[in-house]
């Protein structure tokens, strides 16, 4: 093999790095592209879900804890899956519907009760970190008012009064007879899950 032929050969294999660093360049930003709108698409149909149920309550009241007489929070069906409640943070133009239900697998698409009721105090909400789901957990701060609805129109309307950290969770640390309300997600960007403790 002369010099001129291994030169050859030197410039094909350059040519099909390139070739091959082009093609992964493109396929990252195809797969950036693609996670971006399909955040995106999950924003849009938080929002159009949260409107529904908004929508859908009465006459607002205000909620009192330990006053009603059956426990378990109404469920409203939409598209075959049941809500309990709107979240809302007016500080921060926030506003997520509430699943009835920890889901299996903790495959969690909406902010969901985790445990416990707002009728009995002891309410555990928790969702994902993605964008329009329980991401805003991170721009709390003490002070601030956290408002759940009830399908039947009961508000109650709680002051953020602890915000903490911790590596893992279960249900005995998020639940406390301090609080009234936790609120929960896991921040990927931190590695540690954000704990919101409310009382009215």
């Amino acid at each position: 093999m002369d010099f001129t032929e291994a030169e050859k050969m030197k410039k094909r294999k350059i040519n099909i790095f390139y070739i091959l660093g082009v093609f992964l360049i493109v396929a990252a930003v195809g797969m950036y592209v693609t996670r971006i709108v399909a955040i995106s698409e999950e924003e849009r149909k938080t929002s159009e879900i949260a409107d529904l149920i908004e929508n859908h309550l009465p006459a607002r009241t205000a909620g009192v804890v330990g006053e009603y007489y059956n426990v378990n929070m109404p469920a409203y069906s939409i598209g075959g899956t049941d809500y309990v409640g709107l979240l809302q943070v007016r500080n921060l133009g926030i506003k997520r519907p509430v699943l009835s239900k920890w889901p299996k697998k903790d495959m969690v698409t909406h902010p969901s009760k985790y445990c416990g009721s707002v009728y009995t105090g002891n309410m555990v909400i928790g969702g994902s970190n993605h964008k329009g789901q329980m991401d805003f957990l991170s721009l709390l701060d003490l002070g601030y008012e956290v408002i759940i609805t009830d399908m039947l129109g009961n508000e109650f309307t709680y002051e953020i009064k602890r915000i903490d950290r911790a590596d893992t969770v279960d249900e005995k640390l998020l639940t406390s007879e301090d609080y009234l309300l936790t609120l929960f997600t896991y921040a990927r960007n931190e590695k540690k899950y954000i704990i919101v403790r409310c009382n009215l």
